[in-house]
């Protein structure tokens, strides 16, 4: 809540970035398990985001959203008390947790994330929304999708004993899209945008368009630029392909 100390961030639902109350919170989380993992204690419970994250390796996320139910939980298996140190310093955050040392003085581990599929997105995909008006568009980013696993590896005396799955983890693929705006009570305009877009996509077809309607990108209005942006959209095109036809006619 506000009241807690929470502000509005990016997270993920339902395959989106939206702000929400908390989001970015499992960096937090993250952290935590990633400490937790080198101090050895017990996972009880643990998931990965929906979608994959930038800001560590495949599988080494720990998710936590109380809509969804995703927690992040561990206990203390030794047979001492443990202290756990957080806190942040310029944009970054750290953990540290302290107790009583048992392991031997040449054991140590680290943990390896291995990408076992990655799912590329197909073409983008295009969405018409006839609850808003022309000139309205809301892209979303592609998200690769992954299925990967994190591996325990221990060491003695600096040789591998042990190799040891600790987690599974699938991230959700999603491609590029955008939602464009259609209602207008201009005929013509309409049936532009609905236009059907089985024609062949040539990048000529939108120049001989630009042509005939008089496009200038020097003189036009912010609603005849979003015009143009959206009957680009409707004939099928690709954002990057969008982006190229609008800068050569600026």
């Amino acid at each position: 809540s506000v009241a807690n100390g929470y502000y509005m961030a990016g997270s993920y639902v339902s395959g989106k970035v939206v702000d929400s109350l908390g989001g970015g919170i499992c960096q937090v989380s993250t952290t935590l398990y990633n400490a937790v993992l080198l101090a050895e204690l017990e996972v009880t419970e643990r998931y990965n985001h929906s979608m994959i994250v930038g800001y560590v390796d495949p599988s080494a996320d720990a998710a936590i959203a109380e809509s969804s139910g995703k927690d992040f939980k561990f206990v203390n298996n030794t047979d001492a008390p443990i202290y756990i140190e957080g806190y942040t310093h310029d944009k970054q955050i750290t953990f540290n947790i302290y107790g009583k040392e048992t392991r031997a003085a040449g054991h140590s581990v680290r943990y390896e994330s291995e990408v076992l599929e990655t799912i590329t997105p197909p073409a983008d995909q295009i969405y018409a929304d006839a609850g808003q008006p022309i000139g309205y568009i809301v892209t979303e980013s592609a998200h690769i999708g992954y299925k990967a696993r994190l591996w325990k590896i221990t060491m003695e005396n600096g040789v591998e004993v042990s190799r040891e799955q600790v987690n599974s983890s699938t991230y959700k693929m999603v491609p590029r899209s955008a939602t464009v705006g259609t209602a207008t009570s201009d005929p013509q305009a309409y049936e532009e945008i609905m236009a059907e877009h089985n024609e062949d996509p040539e990048e000529d077809l939108i120049r001989r368009y630009i042509v005939k309607k008089h496009y200038d990108a020097a003189t036009a209005t912010y609603e005849e630029k979003q015009k143009l942006i959206a009957f680009l959209y409707r004939k099928g095109f690709g954002l990057d392909k969008i982006y190229k036809i609008v800068d050569e006619n600026k």
